[in-house]
């Protein structure tokens, strides 16, 4: 497979992105604009720029033919029989080995993220002016949704986001996007804080302000029979 890409490397390129000016692209760039790859057999190859993948599965390639000898022989000891999925030859491109399911996974990843992106300048154009509570409780809403966002996220990625997939997020810049929210879930966070400083410090003030109220009207109400 690695001589294959090296041979063909150029022709590889202008397939994955679409670069009619395949001749001449000098093979340092193609091999650079290819170096996000995954492969856990040696028929078999994913390689990944961007939003394009390009899969090469050598299902009749002699490799294949003796893994699918050895894997026959391994089933047969300890299960009875081959598992049909090592004998799958589908005509959809992506279904053998995963690669489609992965990519639907990574697609949904980045929906959800940019989904959170694109509504924030919704959130802030439905807040109220001069409302500090109502501003409290849907800044509040805001960061659980961004929370929950992040939570999918990277739980995805912990527990069941393979090295293929991880190939698939780099390719998209699906991580740079996740910094992202981070990033303004820390705005959210400090401007939740401001909030709520705000709404105290407003509190503090009435409260102030009824204090030096009742205080005066205490010593008016002291004054006035000694005026009388």
């Amino acid at each position: 497979m690695d001589t294959i890409i090296r041979r063909d490397s150029c022709k590889i390129y202008g397939m994955m992105c679409g670069d009619e000016g395949w001749r001449h692209v000098p093979p340092e760039l193609a091999e650079e604009r290819m170096v996000n790859q995954w492969g856990s057999r040696e028929f078999v190859r994913l390689i990944s720029f961007g939003t394009n993948s390009v899969l090469f599965n050598l299902g009749e390639s002699a490799a294949a033919r003796v893994y699918r000898r050895n894997r026959k022989n391994y089933d047969a000891r300890f299960y009875g029989e081959m598992n049909p999925y090592f004998l799958m030859d589908s005509s959809f491109a992506g279904i053998n080995h995963g690669v489609f399911f992965s990519m639907e996974l990574v697609m949904v990843i980045k929906t959800i993220c940019n989904r959170i992106l694109s509504r924030q300048a919704g959130f802030y154009n439905r807040r109220r002016k001069n409302n500090v509570s109502r501003d409290i409780e849907k800044t509040k809403e805001y960061r659980g949704e961004l929370l929950a966002t992040l939570n999918k996220v990277e739980n995805l990625e912990i527990s069941e986001i393979g090295e293929m997939e991880k190939v698939l997020l780099e390719s998209q810049q699906i991580n740079p996007i996740i910094e992202k929210i981070k990033y303004l879930l820390d705005l959210v966070e400090s401007e939740l804080d401001l909030l709520y400083q705000n709404s105290t410090n407003r509190l503090i003030n009435i409260l102030t302000v009824l204090g030096l109220i009742l205080s005066v009207a205490g010593v008016v109400t002291q004054v006035i029979p000694l005026v009388r």
